[in-house]
């Protein structure tokens, strides 16, 4: 039996991978990329899948022009928006 797993996480994580290094200004913490992947996921649509073929499937789908530049969008908001605010205090 497969699992389900939210392929944007993956397309997310890779594009904060990309772009964050770029964006000097703002922390890198783990803190501060959870946050901004968590702040980014939320205002992507999900793509479950549920087997290694569709996970192939909604990769190549996620690398469509649109869909990319829906992800970068979403995380250069990320990015700024949690950079402008971390949350750094102990939980």
């Amino acid at each position: 039996m497969h699992e389900l797993h939210n392929v944007m996480e993956d397309c997310v994580e890779q594009k904060l991978n990309s772009v964050l290094p770029q964006m000097e200004q703002y922390c890198r913490c783990d803190k501060c990329r959870r946050d901004m992947e968590a702040y980014a996921l939320n205002r992507l649509p999900a793509k479950y899948v549920l087997s290694d073929k569709g996970v192939v499937y909604q990769k190549f789908d996620s690398l469509s022009v649109q869909s990319d530049a829906e992800i970068t969008t979403a995380v250069i908001k990320a990015i700024e928006t949690i950079g402008k605010n971390p949350n750094h205090a102990e939980d």
